[in-house]
């Protein structure tokens, strides 16, 4: 894990070149297109018949992708509350930023949802762009995990690897991380009809349009998914102690440790 630290390290040192303003602002530019156009999708479905689904998960991807490549040097690229709560559950983010980038995450999607809805003009197509189950709750709420699950994964290795990789690292992030988005797209919707794996995706749209049946799911699902995964691959990776999963089973068998010992005291003291 060495190596890993050293490149997330590295990384960092680079973003503390802009201030937290131009890294909100990053973020919640980011996230604004990728609601605008990920969303917008649900809309350009309904009236353009040519268009499948392909084409919409597609385009969900390339827009992850170009906003990736344009504001990662500044804020990491974040683009989603979830990501940011795991890459700082993960000892990878400093805590003290995570409310900052999730408030521009949320306004960067509340700002895009409004500009479809005056756009669109229509209350039946445009909450065409709020997340609902397909099929039953049980199905989205599983896919939200397993795909944000594996798009965090990605971010991690991303992130750890290639966050100081030059040329390669700017050109091949955006692009892994932007396939797995298309990727988990085109293999959710036949499932369970709708994917978002980021929480700002979903609060947007459901507050614009103020409709709240089933936002639990595209919230909590990709929370549970992503913070797992990077806890998950933060101790798989790990060569030491460092772990933050690994840190807290230590202190989990030192406390029973503990109460054990004590508990054996005690009972010594009552038969002395």
């Amino acid at each position: 894990m060495a190596g890993e630290e050293a490149n997330c390290k590295q990384t960092k040192a680079v973003q503390r070149e802009y201030s937290p303003l131009q890294k909100a602002l990053a973020e919640l530019i980011g996230t604004f297109f990728v609601v605008f156009v990920g969303c917008g999708g649900g809309v350009v479905l309904k009236e353009e018949a040519g268009l499948g689904h392909t084409s919409m998960a597609i385009s969900s991807g390339v827009v992850v992708m170009i906003m990736i490549f344009c504001t990662a040097h500044i804020s990491a690229a974040h683009l989603n509350p979830a990501v940011t709560l795991a890459f700082a559950s993960a000892g990878l983010f400093p805590w003290i930023q995570v409310l900052p980038y999730i408030l521009s995450q949320m306004i960067g999607s509340l700002l895009a949802s409004l500009g479809l809805q005056l756009i669109v003009d229509d209350s039946t197509l445009f909450s065409l762009i709020v997340n609902q189950p397909l099929h039953h709750s049980r199905a989205s709420f599983v896919m939200e995990v397993i795909a944000t699950f594996a798009l965090m994964l990605v971010n991690m290795k991303v992130s750890c690897h290639l966050g100081a990789g030059g040329v390669v690292g700017v050109l091949v992030g955006p692009f892994i991380i932007g396939t797995t988005v298309a990727l988990a797209g085109l293999y959710a919707g036949p499932l369970c009809g709708g994917l978002s794996m980021n929480p700002a995706r979903s609060i947007g749209p459901a507050l614009v349009a103020v409709n709240f049946k089933s936002l639990h799911i595209f919230v909590i699902g990709p929370i549970i998914g992503a913070l797992s995964s990077a806890l998950i691959y933060n101790t798989i990776t790990s060569t030491n102690n460092d772990s933050v999963v690994l840190r807290l089973y230590k202190h989990v068998v030192d406390f029973v440790r503990a109460g054990t010992h004590t508990t054996s005291s005690q009972k010594d003291m009552s038969c002395s």
